[in-house]
């Protein structure tokens, strides 16, 4: 039988090299995404679904936005909770499914969700379950790599990257993530490309590749007073 302390520790040491992102892609991601909400002088909250190993919580939490960050592998929660530690933020980090939020419903201004909707066997179910824990005028954040891309299918080689095959968004593009969202009762939405000093970029047989991401803004309710 896998000793699954050991398991656990040989996860958490690999996210522990992973996921770890430089300053300037922090001033990059926090100039994208404060451009979507600007919590003034009031406080809002925040859940990132999917966290991982909590950078994006961690990037963004203050005195006015309280942050939370939820996803199903603890060794992965671990090193979040090491890393908010370390750079002296106040996240909460639980564990849960991100097709099923266990949260009361209207406790979140905005959600976040990076390269997730696209893994889930029930996005469907998913996003009602997103849309319940959101307030009213509450706002959605996907970010997805940008599948439009010319570059896409190198990156993926590149990075010996794989996706859930199951998963019905596995290959949606922006335009399908776009119509998905609406389908199902959400918002304005609107999608932009992030490209810049957030692009992923390398070689793979000699052929260069640089791949960006797409952001899709999605509110429930109408516009969003933040």
């Amino acid at each position: 039988m896998t000793n699954l302390w050991t398991q656990r520790d040989t996860v958490r040491q690999q996210a522990a090299q992973s996921g770890k992102i430089s300053l300037v892609e922090e001033l990059a991601w926090r100039d994208v995404l404060s451009r979507h909400f600007n919590t003034g002088l009031r406080t809002a909250h925040l859940l990132d679904i999917g966290t991982g190993t909590g950078w994006l919580p961690i990037l963004l939490a203050n005195r006015r936005l309280v942050a939370t960050g939820l996803d199903s592998s603890e060794p992965l929660l671990d090193v979040a909770r090491q890393r908010a530690w370390e750079a002296q933020k106040e996240v909460k980090f639980v564990a849960g499914s991100a097709e099923s939020l266990q949260f009361p419903n209207a406790t979140f201004d905005v959600l976040t969700a990076v390269n997730v909707l696209s893994e889930l066997d029930n996005p469907r179910i998913a996003i009602n379950s997103w849309e319940q824990v959101l307030k009213p005028g509450g706002r959605l954040l996907v970010i997805e790599d940008d599948r439009d891309s010319e570059h896409y299918a190198t990156y993926l080689k590149a990075n010996a990257i794989q996706h859930n095959q199951a998963a019905p968004l596995g290959n949606a593009k922006r335009n399908e993530l776009i119509s998905f969202l609406k389908l199902h009762g959400w918002d304005n939405v609107e999608a932009s490309q992030i490209r810049g000093q957030l692009d992923r970029s390398g070689t793979h047989l000699f052929q260069k590749y640089a791949l960006g991401y797409t952001l899709i803004v999605a509110e429930k309710g109408g516009s969003i007073p933040l």
